[in-house]
């Protein structure tokens, strides 16, 4: 009969950067923080590009995460690349998809990079984050810019963001895009970009349910109040975040290809061309038992 793995128990910064550089500390191993954790002085570290995130694209982070509720507070990240130069920052590169990190709160971290895949968590993420949450973090990246999760092809549960998101390309508050499954969350994060900016995730091929952004939302093209671009599902959603961009900007969704149903916007939206009150543009897919209480304005607003 096997016997349940003990966890490795984490309750330093430095110990945490050990994780994947330390054979006694695997990437496929079982940890747990035992405490809140002072990343302050992560800023300091490597000429300044600070914490090192866990893994890389090449050799993801296999194991078990439990943050216990605890905190890593002051986090510091800037330009993580990988043996190959390639780019993806977080406290962890990439999880796969055996891995599971819950119950990790990350506060006031600052995070970026000038390419893509940023996350306060994880930059790109095949596995299972629950029970995490991004408070007061500022995240700036280029493509792929999300509060919590840069690229999400995995399941996202039960988590939330506050703070500031920018990027240019696929910027969301909770995912930069989705590819996988956004539920129960919600975002309060001021979100901006240039194109596919959304509140919950600036582009959906996958499924967000039962979750919903406070937070003010301001693009160029393909902006909306949870998904900047929707190719697939969205299910009992809703907005109360204010919502600016230039063209096909909508309360919900900017552009629309698929289902949206049992979901609702009561904010402002402002938009010069293809401003629609749940979509900028609805190209193809339904709009199903959904509806907006907010006042549409065509004209732009930088907020």
């Amino acid at each position: 009969m096997s016997q349940k793995r003990k966890p490795i128990q984490i309750s330093s910064i430095k110990e945490l950067q050990r994780i994947g550089r330390d054979p006694n500390y695997p990437l496929d191993g079982y940890y747990e923080l035992v405490q809140d954790i002072d990343a302050s002085e992560t800023i300091n570290w490597y000429n300044g590009t600070g914490f090192r995130s866990i893994g890389t694209l090449s050799y993801p982070f296999k194991g078990k995460f439990d943050g216990k509720g605890h905190k890593i507070i002051g986090l510091y990240i800037k330009n993580n690349y990988d043996e190959n130069k390639l780019s993806a920052s977080g406290l962890f590169v990439t999880i796969d998809s055996v891995a599971e990190i819950k119950n990790v709160v990350i506060e006031n971290a600052t995070l970026s990079d000038e390419f893509g895949y940023i996350g306060t968590l994880v930059g790109d993420n095949e596995g299972t984050i629950r029970n995490c949450y991004s408070i007061n973090c500022s995240i700036s990246g280029c493509y792929n810019a999300g509060s919590l999760v840069g690229s999400n092809y995995g399941t996202v549960a039960c988590c939330y963001s506050t703070g500031t998101v920018s990027g240019s390309v696929n910027v969301g508050g909770l995912a930069g895009d989705n590819y996988g499954t956004l539920s129960n969350c919600y975002n309060t994060c001021w979100v901006s970009g240039r194109l596919d900016v959304g509140g919950l995730s600036g582009r959906n091929f996958g499924t967000i349910i039962n979750s919903y952004n406070t937070g003010s939302v301001s693009g160029g093209r393909y902006v909306g109040g949870l998904v900047g671009e929707n190719l697939n599902i969205i299910s009992n959603c809703y907005n109360t975040g204010s919502v600016s961009g230039r063209k096909i900007v909508g309360s919900l969704v900017g552009e629309n290809y698929d289902i949206i149903s049992n979901c609702y916007n009561q904010e402002s939206v402002y938009g010069e061309k293809n401003t629609g009150e749940l979509v900028g543009e609805l190209t193809s897919g339904e709009i199903i038992n959904s509806y907006n209480i907010g006042s549409i304005f065509y004209s732009w607003v930088h907020r």
